[in-house]
This record gives structure tokens, C-alpha cells and sequence, in this order.
């Protein structure tokens, strides 16, 4: 005596399994950024992110290494 019958909701939804290998070199040339992605923040983008308390932190000095005994 079965007690359920199980049946898909959305036969579209049903996702086609990828492919199980890696094509090395798939994505070449498909990757783009812009030339100052990696550049530090200004203080105006400091500001604009939330994180406008680091503008009045003050910077660290070098450590002073030890005395030679």
C-alpha cells in the first residue's frame, strides 16, 4: 500500500548536470577589470563605503628594533 507518490512540480526547472571535467583555459579572455581595481581608497572613498573612522586613526611608526646587548 503506497503512502505517497512522488511527482516533480516543474518539469522546466529540471537543471541539464554540467560537465564533470574541467576545461583548463575555459574562461580565457572572458575575465575583465578595471585598471585601478586594485589602487588604495581616497578619503572620499573611505567615507562613501562607511568606513570614514579609519581617516582619523593614527599611523603606526616603524617598530624600533631592539637594543643589541
Amino acid at each position: 500500500m503506497p503512502i505517497a507518490k512522488l511527482v516533480a512540480i516543474n518539469e522546466a526547472s529540471v537543471e541539464k548536470p554540467g560537465p564533470s571535467f574541467r576545461l583548463i583555459g575555459a574562461y580565457a579572455g572572458q575575465i575583465s577589470w578595471d585598471e585601478d581595481a586594485f589602487d588604495p581608497m581616497t578619503d572620499q572613498d573611505l567615507i562613501e563605503s562607511g568606513l570614514g573612522y579609519m581617516l582619523d586613526a593614527p599611523l603606526i611608526s616603524p617598530p624600533v628594533p631592539p637594543p643589541d646587548k
